[in-house]
């Protein structure tokens, strides 16, 4: 409700045409359509449903990790402005990013965000993942269920893979585990770099009971 009215009071306009209504069109939407091929997000190679292939399988906790483009131009813009720009109601916009890139999706699957730091949540006044994610399970008429909490507060950003991995070992736990077991769980986050969040987040779920761990971004940052 407070997203919606602020964006009926100061219309956002859209990072890659302009046009007024939305921090990213529809329309631009539809130029991502098929430009991002499934595949392996660790080593490019062609799988189903950007599944995470069975060579890299190995080293991550994730099934698959859906892309709706590569971490640069209009998506790379539009996460600035989202986050830094705080841009808060441009939440309904991502959700409509997923909701148009991301395949039909079995009605029992729970909606799941990466937490937020709560030294960014305190900064910018809201956790940017959770408002996208909350946005996109109720587009779906999904359940969203915040089972997974962070006990580590480090930000990730501009640290090396094992500088990453080291500070995310170890750094989430879940709350209620009876909800979790058997699940089938969607985790979306903004940007995956290394993966290491979303594969320590996917294995934690796991570990207390979801069957499957699927997830989302927004745009990868290809190293």
């Amino acid at each position: 409700m407070i997203d919606s009215l602020l964006r009926l009071i100061a219309p956002f306009n859209c990072v890659g045409c302009g046009h007024e209504g939305s921090l990213y069109c529809g329309g631009c939407i539809s130029d991502l359509q098929g430009k991002v091929p499934s595949r392996c997000f660790k080593c490019m190679k062609q799988t189903v449903g950007f599944g995470v292939c069975v060579s890299c399988r190995g080293n991550f906790s994730m099934n698959s990790v859906w892309l709706c483009g590569e971490y640069s131009g209009n998506l790379k813009k539009l996460v600035h402005e989202y986050k830094f720009g705080l841009k808060r109601g441009a939440n309904i916009d991502i959700a409509n990013l997923f909701d148009q890139l991301l395949p039909p999706i079995n009605c029992s699957v729970i909606v799941m965000s990466i937490p937020t730091a709560t030294s960014r949540i305190r900064l910018r006044g809201f956790d940017h993942a959770k408002l996208f994610a909350k946005s996109f399970a109720a587009r779906r008429k999904l359940a969203y269920y915040p089972a997974l909490c962070r006990t580590n507060q480090q930000r990730l950003l501009g640290l090396n893979k094992a500088a990453r991995q080291k500070v995310i070992k170890n750094s989430f736990y879940v709350k209620n585990k009876n909800y979790l077991q058997g699940a089938h769980i969607l985790l979306l986050d903004d940007v995956v770099t290394t993966g290491s969040s979303l594969s320590e987040a996917a294995r934690v779920l796991k570990n207390a009971g979801a069957k499957r761990v699927d997830c989302a971004v927004i745009a990868q940052t290809v190293l």
